[in-house]
C-alpha cells in the first residue's frame, strides 16, 4: 500500500511497518557531498533502498574497489558516516589539519572511504534512478 508517489511502507528491523517518506539524511554543516546526499535522499524516497556504483572515472568505466578488494558495483548501501576536518592533538600539539572523509557501508560487511581533497578523484552512479547520470563523488 503506497501513500502517494513518494511513499513506500517497508517492513521495520524492529517488526513494525516504516515508510520512506521519513526518511531524510540531512545535509553536512561544511556542504560536503552535497549531491551525493541528494541522490540518496531521492533514492530512498523513490527506491527504499540505496544501491550504488562508484567509478575511479567519469565514463563509468573502471570501478573503485571496497575494503575487501572487490569492485563497487550495484552495492547495497547499509549506512554512511562523515568525520569533519578536524585538528590533531596527538601526533602534534600545534594541531596538524586531518581531512574530513565520508565512509559508505555496504550490505556484505565492506567499506568504502573518501576523503574531501579526493572528491574529483571518484564518481558515482545510484542504480534504478532516473535519468541515470554519473557524477562526481561530491
Amino acid at each position: 500500500m503506497y501513500m502517494n508517489n513518494h511513499d513506500r511502507i517497508l517492513p521495520s528491523q524492529y517488526g513494525g511497518i516504516t515508510s520512506t517518506n521519513d526518511i531524510s539524511l540531512n545535509p553536512l554543516v561544511n556542504g560536503e557531498y552535497a549531491n551525493v546526499t541528494s541522490d540518496m535522499n531521492q533514492s530512498l524516497h523513490t527506491l527504499g533502498y540505496m544501491r550504488i556504483n562508484i567509478y575511479t572515472d567519469l565514463s563509468g568505466n573502471f570501478p573503485a574497489l571496497d575494503t575487501l578488494g572487490n569492485p563497487i558495483v550495484a552495492r547495497n548501501i547499509t549506512g554512511t558516516t562523515y568525520v569533519y576536518p578536524h585538528l590533531s592533538m596527538e601526533a602534534d600539539p600545534s594541531g596538524i589539519v586531518i581531512d574530513g572523509y565520508m565512509t559508505f557501508f555496504f550490505d556484505d560487511g565492506s567499506s568504502f572511504s573518501n576523503y574531501d581533497l579526493s572528491n574529483s578523484s571518484y564518481t558515482y552512479l545510484f542504480e534504478n534512478l532516473n535519468p541515470p547520470v554519473i557524477k562526481y563523488l561530491t
